[in-house]
């Protein structure tokens, strides 16, 4: 196993006994849809309150660097924070989940997959496919419009209603049909 996934196996069995929602979304989850390619970090969208603060950093404190301050900024102002693990240098960023009806929808339609025998929740493709573009939306980033293209070709029985919907809601819709097959 490389770095990387021992990392991400690590911190979602820690998330998940202790309680707290997850998903896998970003390079990770798009190497789980298709064909994988090199990412330098882990992104994880977590489902955390102002409680759930001191409890995180209590969780992970031990093997990785985190600074309170930025998980209670990230909290309050529903950003990122992130986590570096101490020995192995992995960098995971840890994304609040938004309080918006598209971000609770997509949150809501996470997936348990098994990744090396163990239980990983993962963003479903379609909304991996949407945070990509929205990523890809002002930079016109290759990588994430490759992602995009990689993923609509790979990933049999997309929901392509739900797409539609969703990118045209969200302002992605030209962009989505730019790179549609």
């Amino acid at each position: 196993m490389s770095d990387e996934l021992d990392i991400l196996l690590s911190v979602a069995a820690r998330l998940e006994a202790a309680g707290i929602p997850y998903m896998v979304t970003g390079s990770m989850a798009a190497n789980f849809y298709t064909t994988p390619r090199m990412t330098r970090d882990i992104d994880l969208v977590l489902e955390l309150s102002e409680e759930d603060i001191h409890r995180v950093v209590r969780l992970f404190q031990d093997e990785y660097y985190i600074d309170r301050d930025m998980v209670q900024q990230a909290v309050r102002n529903r950003s990122m924070f992130n986590m570096i693990h101490s020995a192995l240098v992995v960098k995971v960023d840890c994304v609040v989940r938004k309080d918006s009806e598209y971000r609770r929808e997509e949150f809501g339609r996470r997936r348990p997959v098994a990744i090396s025998g163990r239980r990983v929740f993962l963003v479903a493709p379609e909304d991996l496919i949407l945070s990509k573009l929205d990523w890809a939306k002002e930079s016109r980033s290759q990588t994430q419009l490759g992602d995009v293209r990689n993923l609509l070709r790979s990933v049999q029985g997309l929901d392509t209603a739900y797409l539609n919907h969703w990118a045209e809601r969200l302002g992605l819709g030209a962009l989505y049909r730019e790179v549609s097959p």
